[in-house]
């Protein structure tokens, strides 16, 4: 175990083609503050237009982040807003996974979303679409 939580039984797992691994569990909050450390990657110097600066609110500034950071570089911007609310969401119904966002989206309880999404009901937006 790489991580503090030994706690195996509540710690997130994965399965993917016949492998599985767990990850260590994440709050919102944690999962917020690795968001903000991001923008501060992606924020140019004052005065120069930059991805996050680019953006008025916290959701369009993590979903252009998030898609400059897609480790697949195949969803759009589009796309990461819809999955990101959701993510988020998840707090009420069911309770949140615990999951980081990446690990949710492509492996966990969140990879079953890529069907229609709240912009205009539209599957999901592929780049080059």
């Amino acid at each position: 175990v790489l991580w503090e939580h030994t706690d195996i039984v509540s710690a997130p797992r994965f399965i993917l083609d016949g492998q599985r691994w767990w990850s260590r569990s994440v709050t919102l909050q944690e999962e917020k503050e690795m968001m903000m450390k991001l923008f501060e990657k992606y924020r140019g110097p004052p005065g120069s237009i930059d991805i996050v600066s680019a953006h008025k609110n916290y959701m369009d500034q993590a979903s252009a982040v998030l898609e400059a950071e897609d480790p697949r570089g195949h969803r759009s911007y589009y796309c990461y807003r819809n999955y990101y609310y959701r993510y988020r969401d998840e707090r009420d119904e069911p309770p949140f996974s615990g999951e980081n966002f990446s690990d949710w989206l492509d492996f966990g309880s969140g990879n079953n979303i890529l069907g229609e999404n709240e912009i205009g009901k539209r599957l999901h937006h592929m780049k080059g679409d």
